[in-house]
């Protein structure tokens, strides 16, 4: 097992050499100290685990209401697309009779 402690408790724990020779020479205060280290360690370790759990969630709504608002807009914009193509339809057939009448009346100035 492999316990990680802080510069500043590894620091304390120097100062501290006669209480710490104590912890190792009495096992049972030892494995109660390393207890302790290992627990302090694990809920740390929860509670960052736990934000980025939070900020992931976070993440994934922002995700999800951007693609709600992108398949409205895509959906929009298919509709305005449509509106379009059958303005320009219209437009052209207005623009194909006024052709074909201007054509006609031209030649029948020429005949």
């Amino acid at each position: 097992m492999e316990i990680w402690i802080s510069d500043e408790e590894f620091e304390a724990i120097k100062r501290n050499k006669e209480k710490a020779l104590e912890f190792l020479n009495n096992g049972d205060k030892l494995r109660t100290y390393l207890l302790s280290l290992k627990f302090k360690f694990l809920m740390e370790k929860l509670n960052n685990l736990e934000e980025r759990l939070q900020e992931v969630e976070q993440e994934y709504r922002k995700l999800k209401a951007f693609e709600s608002r992108a398949f409205e807009d895509k959906e929009f914009l298919l509709r305005i697309r449509r509106e379009l193509s059958i303005e320009n339809s219209n437009l052209r057939r207005k623009l194909n009779n006024e052709s074909n009448l201007s054509k006609k009346s031209i030649c029948e100035d020429y005949s």
